[in-house]
């Protein structure tokens, strides 16, 4: 999955139903996620790898949620 660079929020749950998802290209633009403050994208972070840019906040929520992270 490949989020478009000028996205600034990815809302909660909004892969919940991609069960066959396994990594999401964020761009830097990206600097919250989650609008009900509990920034669960998907239901688990098994699995699944975050390319970011490194620094970014797409990396922090990487590091916070329990997904891999991979810069680039």
């Amino acid at each position: 999955m490949y989020i478009e660079d000028g996205v600034e929020t990815i809302g909660s749950k909004a892969f919940q139903k991609c069960s066959a998802l396994e990594e999401i290209h964020i761009p830097a633009s990206v600097t919250s996620f989650g609008e009900d403050g509990s920034g669960k994208i998907v239901d688990s972070a098994d699995g699944i790898t975050i390319y970011a840019p490194s620094g970014s906040a797409a990396e922090e929520y990487a590091n916070s949620k329990g997904f891999n992270f991979v810069a680039e």
